[in-house]
């Protein structure tokens, strides 16, 4: 591996001439970031899943309510 002049955490692979990054702190946070980002979108899709159950509820005790 070279490195690449300029960027400490880049360097350049002698066979394929690929550029690495070989910053593992930044790529961890990024691993990080992105697991919270999963974990967010999880969350809001159980969360508007159980919004629409109980709208749906609410519609059906509004309905029973104007029948009586």
């Amino acid at each position: 591996m070279l490195k690449v002049e300029g960027h400490s955490n880049l360097e350049r692979d002698g066979l394929s001439k690929a550029i690495i990054n070989m910053d593992k702190i930044g790529y961890n946070a990024y691993i990080a970031r992105k697991q919270a980002l999963l974990d967010d979108r999880k969350r809001i899709e159980e969360l508007e899943q159980k919004v629409g159950s109980i709208d749906e509820k609410l519609n059906k005790i509004i309905e029973l309510l104007n029948k009586g």
